[in-house]
């Protein structure tokens, strides 16, 4: 799970910067998450800065599977 979970965030360093400018990061980051977004798995929490800036936050799944606690921003 580690290993994945460092594959998942060089793909975020890789796809968000060229997406940054985009009207449409939301949906970009949501249909490349959209695997860890339930009430029934474990999860991610994402947050994207450029220039000092928040540009994007945004929490998927749960971060306490035993204790059903999703995650937040």
């Amino acid at each position: 799970m580690k290993r994945f979970s460092s594959l998942l965030f060089v793909l975020f360093l890789l796809v968000l910067p060229a997406r940054a400018q985009s009207p449409d990061l939301e949906a970009t980051v949501d249909s490349v998450l959209s695997a860890w977004n339930g009430t029934d798995r474990a999860g991610i929490a994402v947050a994207y800065f450029e220039g000092g800036e928040q540009v994007f936050a945004k929490a998927y799944g749960l971060a306490n599977m035993e204790h059903g606690i999703a995650w937040k921003t």
